[in-house]
């Protein structure tokens, strides 16, 4: 009898420290993506000082927050940031295709895992199309 009232106590106290082990990973985790958060937070202000606020750089730092935020589960912050990078891609001339693609792409994957189906689907026939136009570009770049 004492065997087991020992043994179910050792498993209990397994189990806290265990317990411990995860609430502190997750605050180790909590605190990188803080750290993620500022360092890209300040990249995105030196970027728009440098380049301007319509500039592939920060387009590429706004996507990058976007997955930081993503990765903590905040859906609203990273659709916006997402949003953000997605719309100085659509609006900038160039070669940026690639882009689009990847963003729509990201949205998606966004907006499945949290179980927004249709605006999912919305972004990966958005993504498919793209993906058609760049394939056309590469056929007739072949044929040069």
């Amino acid at each position: 009898m004492n065997y087991n009232a020992g043994r179910a106590f050792a498993e209990r106290k397994d189990s806290n420290i265990e317990m411990l082990g995860h609430q502190k990973i997750c605050e180790v985790k909590e605190s990188y993506f803080k750290d993620a958060l500022l360092n890209y937070e300040r990249c995105l202000s030196t970027r728009t000082k440098l380049y301007g606020e319509k500039s592939f750089a920060v387009a590429d730092t706004y996507n990058n927050i976007a997955m930081v935020y993503e990765a903590m589960g905040d859906f609203n912050a990273a659709f916006d940031k997402y949003q953000a990078s997605k719309e100085i891609y659509e609006s900038t001339e160039g070669e940026n295709r690639l882009q689009v693609f990847t963003l729509n792409n990201n949205m998606g994957n966004l907006c499945k895992d949290f179980n927004k189906y249709n605006q999912a689907l919305g972004f990966f026939k958005k993504a498919k199309s793209t993906c058609a136009e760049l394939q056309d570009f590469d056929r007739r770049q072949s044929k040069q």
